[in-house]
Formats: structure tokens, C-alpha cells, sequence
């Protein structure tokens, strides 16, 4: 934080839209992709003009990043939701490389039946939303607040996996899923 507090004193006309050459992440998607205790940057790096909504050249969000994170506080997704309201957007590479990558992921993971491994991640990640990650994850506290937010589990990725079939080692959590898949269901409601 205080390296983050100096650089921005330092050259407070920085551009916090830069991209990053391999993926195109931006400062705020890096900053809530890894490690605890990101709530204070976060809040510091949307306070000097950051956008939630900016999207990488894979075609992930900022809120997409965070529910990917291991040690995700639940404070930071409620701030990133505030900013940007978009808790159903799903994955879409943004580039030519990008989407190439991901169209022979997903061949590759259908033909090959690749069941782990890179070409297995890339294809789960096209068309995934913020609420995939944080199932895969099993992160209970995370999928409720998605979910209270609006969150579809109804969505696929492009592998025709919506979050429930995300969460197979989280019995419980997946329990909660299709439990709201089937109430969505029956009020008809989206």
C-alpha cells in the first residue's frame, strides 16, 4: 500500500488504464487477483480513477479476478459491485490471439476430452461469470453475495457448465445453487 500511495505521488497523472502486454490486465484487476488484505488499495485505486468496468484481452473483468482470488475478501467484490453492476457478465476474449486461443481450448477440451491442465482452464474460462470462479473455488460466502446480487446460475460457460456443475468437490455449495436454479424456475424469473 505505501508503495502504491508513493507511485501515485510520485506521478499522480499515472495512467491506471495501462495494460499489461501478456493478458492487457490493468492495476485494479491485478491488485484484487492476488492476496489478502486488498480492500484498502482497492478502495485507493477507484478513489484515483480506476475502472471496475475496464475488461483484460482475455476478456475478464475486474470483478471476475477478484472471485478468482484464493484469499478473496468479501468486502472487496461488495466495493468492485458498487462501482459496476454487471455480476452476470460472462467471459469473452477481446483480441484475435485471445479468441483463437480459447476457440482451440474449447475444440481441444471437447476432442481431446482433456480433463485438467491449461487448454482445460482456458476452455472453462470462455463464457464463465464472476459466480463460476467463485464456485469452482467454493467460496459460500462469495456465491451468496453474488447471488444476492443478482447472479444467474443458470449461465453456461461455452462448455455447458453453469456453476453448480463448476462446484463437484463442494457438495454443499452446490446444493445452494441448484436450489436457487430451481426457485428461479419456477417464479419464471431471470
Amino acid at each position: 500500500m505505501d508503495n502504491v500511495k508513493f507511485w501515485l505521488k510520485e506521478f499522480p497523472d499515472w495512467n491506471l488504464e495501462a495494460r499489461n502486454m501478456a493478458v492487457g490486465g490493468v492495476a485494479l484487476g491485478l491488485a484484487v487477483f492476488m492476496g489478502p488484505n486488498r480492500l484498502e488499495l482497492t478502495q485507493l485505486l477507484i478513489d484515483r480513477g480506476a475502472k471496475v468496468s475496464t475488461l483484460t484481452h482475455t476478456g475478464g473483468s475486474v470483478l471476475m479476478a477478484a472471485t478468482f482470488n484464493e484469499d478473496v475478501d468479501p468486502d472487496v467484490v461488495r466495493l468492485l459491485l458498487e462501482h459496476h453492476r454487471n455480476v452476470n457478465y460472462q467471459l469473452r476474449a477481446k483480441s484475435m490471439k485471445w479468441k483463437l486461443i480459447h476457440r482451440v481450448a474449447k475444440v481441444a477440451s471437447k476432442m481431446l476430452n482433456i480433463s485438467n491442465g491449461l487448454l482445460k482452464s482456458i476452455a472453462i474460462d470462455s463464457g464463465a461469470t464472476a459466480l463460476h470462479y467463485a464456485a469452482l473455488r467454493g467460496d459460500m460466502e462469495v456465491v451468496e453475495l453474488l447471488l444476492g446480487e443478482g447472479a444467474d446460475p443458470r449461465l453456461k460457460n461455452d462448455l455447458g457448465q453453469d456453476a453448480a456443475a463448476m462446484c463437484k468437490s463442494f457438495p454443499e455449495l452446490r446444493g445452494v445453487l441448484e436450489k436457487r436454479e430451481r426457485k428461479m424456475k419456477l417464479r419464471g424469473t431471470g
